[in-house]
């Protein structure tokens, strides 16, 4: 059995792929304890010719999909073929800073068996510090879970293989966005803490496959993601009063807005416009 599966989702990341798998041979684990598993979710040849023209010592999965089908059910297909003991699930614009990075984390993961997800310190390109993890949406708090930690971001996520097929992995329902949150709680909900080793450091772009994304179709991806996470977690009357506050703050803030850009020619708000466009269709729908 190998120790590592790394899963990496790619959808026209593919030059941070190359990097990353560059990234991982300089890792000082032993490569026959590793191997990587791509699910590509991008309709083209591209990447496996990239991959085939390099020569990477460990062992290298593409799995093709037809279609895009989303982060969660791309990680679920490559955790299926997955041979190791622990997942590390990875976005493709990550770099490790420690060259024993894997084997450290996989040593915290071992030696701590409450722990059921694992993250560590993320900055971005400009070596700022970013947020590795997050409250539930609207700040909902719930009882008797183990840990003070809520969440990690999916970006970097360490777990045991046996415990992600217990809870079935990501949440399909989810294309993009709040199926990481998703798990952690799912996962603390049967007794396992969220953890941040703070003694390991990667640096994340962040988005790179949204980059050409526009805002409406942006925001309305991710407030789709927060309201399933409402809808299949919180009460029903809580998702109400959600929504209502929604509708009415996104009718405000776009009487705000539309006033700037129409009398004042704030042309700057147009993607805040945007934003809480997204927000107002998403929540009457």
């Amino acid at each position: 059995m190998k120790k590592i599966s790394i899963l990496i989702v790619n959808y026209q990341t593919e030059n941070y792929v190359v990097n990353l798998l560059n990234n991982i041979t300089q890792q000082t684990i032993l490569k026959s304890d590793i191997e990587v598993i791509i699910v590509n979710n991008t309709q083209s040849d591209k990447l496996l010719t990239m991959v085939n023209n390099l020569d990477f010592v460990f062992k290298i999965n593409i799995i093709q999909n037809d279609n895009n089908l989303g982060f969660g059910v791309a990680n679920n297909i490559g955790a299926k073929s997955a041979t190791g003991e622990y997942l590390l699930i990875i976005n493709p614009d990550i770099s490790m800073i420690e060259s024993d990075y894997l084997e450290r984390l996989y040593w915290v993961a071992k030696s701590n068996t409450n722990y059921g997800v694992i993250s560590t310190r993320l900055f971005n390109q400009y070596h700022e510090q970013c947020d590795t993890f997050f409250t539930y949406p609207y700040k909902k708090e719930f009882k008797n879970l183990p840990g003070k930690i809520t969440a990690v971001i999916g970006a970097l996520m360490m777990i045991k293989r046996d415990l992600y097929l217990q809870v079935n992995g990501f949440d399909e329902d989810y294309f993009l966005y709040e199926e990481d949150i998703d798990l952690c709680l799912r996962i603390r909900q049967i007794g396992f803490e969220i953890f941040v080793y703070n003694e390991l450091s990667v640096l994340h772009i962040g988005g790179v496959s949204e980059r050409s994304t526009k805002m409406y179709d942006y925001q309305t991806k991710k407030r789709d993601g927060v309201y399933l996470f409402c809808l299949k977690h919180y009460t029903q009357n809580e998702f109400k009063k959600i929504l209502f506050y929604d509708i009415i703050e996104s009718f405000w803030q776009l009487f705000l807005l539309l006033i700037r850009i129409k009398i004042f020619k704030n042309m700057d708000k147009i993607n805040k416009y945007q934003f809480y466009l997204a927000n107002l269709h998403c929540a009457i729908r």
